[in-house]
């Protein structure tokens, strides 16, 4: 929590910056400018992100690596990395998501070399109309129609959230535009969200076009949370 982070003048936030992040990742995190709530959002999903990515590298390799052992850096298109010295030795290139949201961070992460990975979390409440004519095309719109008025505003979230887990599983984010993935349908019972590429995604991904791509959601106390892996 933000109140056990800030309290004793910082001293648990800087410790576990300290813990967690590599001389280059603290440089960066100490010269953040702006509220403090995005530090200490930047600071969790890298935490989350890197034990992420130690489990998963401990129970493959038996090699148990340190927080500030894994950097996390971007890409041309912004997408998270993982990196260190062990990657060569290991034999392991991991992939990882991270995504934040009024103080909750979260992270997924996989060292399958043919697996992609994309999570997104959002605060359940936020109204529909808020993004809904932004995000949906008009079947989209249609299918949200059909619900029952009680599940309206939850799954429009949840196809929010979908639609977000599986644009940062390609590695993309919403570069190529909010309707370049089309939902073609979803299940209320399972959680899940069905999609197809479209537009430009379609001519960075050839081996994807026309295929059924999704995505698992589900409601967390108050986060509606959306994760997607891809095998390619």
């Amino acid at each position: 929590s933000t109140e056990f982070l800030e309290s004793s003048h910082n001293i648990w936030l800087k410790a576990l910056a300290y813990l967690a992040l590599n001389p280059k990742e603290r440089t960066e995190w100490e010269g953040m400018k702006g509220v403090a709530k995005r530090r200490h959002e930047w600071l969790l999903g890298r935490c989350a992100a890197k034990d992420a990515v130690r489990e998963l590298i401990a129970k493959a390799t038996g090699e148990v690596l340190c927080e500030a052992d894994i950097e996390i850096g971007y890409d041309g298109h912004g997408k998270p990395e993982a990196h260190g010295a062990w990657e060569q030795r290991l034999n392991v290139l991991p992939q990882i998501s991270i995504t934040h949201s009024h103080g909750v961070a979260a992270a997924i992460a996989t060292v399958q070399a043919n697996q992609r990975v994309g999570i997104d979390i959002e605060v359940v409440g936020r109204a529909a109309e808020n993004f809904e004519k932004i995000a949906f095309r008009e079947e989209e719109r249609g299918m949200l129609a059909g619900l029952p008025p009680d599940k309206h505003n939850e799954w429009a979230l949840r196809l929010w959230t979908a639609k977000e887990a599986l644009s940062k599983a390609l590695g993309q984010g919403f570069h190529q535009g909010l309707h370049s993935l089309h939902i073609t349908g979803f299940d209320l019972a399972k959680g899940t969200v069905e999609m197809e590429l479209a537009d430009a995604l379609t001519a960075l991904f050839p081996a994807l076009k026309g295929k059924k791509l999704s995505a698992h959601t589900s409601i967390q106390g108050q986060l509606s949370v959306a994760t997607a892996i891809l095998t390619t």
